[in-house]
């Protein structure tokens, strides 16, 4: 709560332990009692030009589309898979959505831009509620119609809402010009990379074309080899769900997607029997390749173990390359 405003009016306890004081004028109501809740439907639409409408929700992505089910403001939920929980759309307008999103609509005395921002800040509180005893993969109705709003006057909200509107816009912005500046970066720090392992530091260095387009012209003592004369590739370990959770040291998906090393420390773990961690082993120098993923972009991402992990497997969904002794130096192929 904003310190000025604690100072300046008569405050009373929510009775929310996160919450804490709220203005002595404000309510406290379920949500049941503020919106009606519906999930979609599956039906099949017909995806039309961007810029038309209305438009189809099935998750932060929107798809524009020729019918619609619901005409007004509603605020829209995840109702399961990882975002499970996530509000992701406040709507004012024509729209349908898939049966996997809650739709919260038919508003009755709150401004609804007020309750998509109270919603998209707190409803994750009563989510990390229940992932404190369980892994919450979707969200059940009860949970959303039981969750309480504190609510101002109308006209308070709206007050509120304004300021917000202005002060997020602002930040949007510098977030949009960050994310721009980051990505000049990302891609400057690739083209260092990428010129540096190509055509090494010499320019001066006489140069051979590599007979790989998107390299073109090498060092004339470099070699250029396929990968399968370097080394050895093989899929990783396929085990069944009751395996994992206890044992020894399992590399996962993420491990490899989401770094340029593999860490030293992984948090997965695997029933793995000794032939299984003899084959499937994680040793200094290996390259791990992704071999699956939503987006074909996403195929292929590599990370490189620099230290052996004792014990350790790694995941079907990567392939690992091994490279003879003494051929590939580790943080070069990083």
């Amino acid at each position: 709560m904003n310190k000025t405003l604690k100072e300046n009016c008569e405050m009373k306890d929510s009775g929310i332990e996160w919450l804490g004081e709220i203005p002595k004028s404000w309510e406290i109501k379920r949500l049941r009692y503020l919106v009606n809740i519906k999930t979609g439907s599956n039906d099949t639409i017909d995806s039309v030009a961007d810029g038309a409408y209305p438009f189809y929700v099935r998750s932060p992505k929107i798809e524009r589309i020729n019918t619609y089910t619901y005409d007004g403001e509603a605020i829209l939920m995840a109702g399961d898979g990882v975002g499970a929980g996530k509000v992701f759309h406040y709507v004012n307008g024509k729209f349908a959505c898939h049966q996997r999103v809650y739709n919260l609509h038919q508003l009755k005395d709150i401004n609804g831009k007020f309750l998509y921002y109270y919603l998209k800040e707190n409803f994750s509180k009563e989510v990390e509620k229940g992932t404190a005893k369980s892994t919450v993969d979707s969200i059940r109705l009860p949970m959303i119609k039981d969750f309480t709003i504190v609510l101002p006057p109308l006209y308070e909200q709206q007050v509120i809402v304004g300021y917000l509107d202005k002060q997020v816009g602002k930040i949007d912005e510098l977030i949009v010009e960050q994310k721009e500046a980051v990505e000049n970066w990302k891609a400057y720090k690739q083209s260092l990379i990428t010129e540096a392992v190509t055509k090494g530091l010499n320019p001066n260095a006489e140069m051979k074309d590599s007979g790989i387009e998107w390299i073109g012209e090498v060092p004339s003592e470099w070699e250029v080899k396929k990968l399968r004369y370097l080394g050895s590739c093989k899929n990783g370990i396929s085990k069944g769900a009751e395996y994992f959770g206890y044992g020894y040291p399992f590399v996962s998906y993420g491990d490899v997607y989401q770094n340029f090393s593999i860490p030293i420390q992984v948090e997965g773990l695997i029933d793995s029997t000794e032939e299984e961690r003899n084959l499937y082993s994680v040793e200094e120098g290996d390259i791990f390749f992704t071999r699956t993923s939503e987006t074909k972009e996403e195929v292929g991402l590599t990370s490189v173990c620099l230290e052996t992990i004792p014990n350790a497997t790694f995941t079907g969904f990567v392939i690992r390359f091994r490279p003879r002794k003494g051929i590939l130096n580790k943080n070069y192929a990083m």
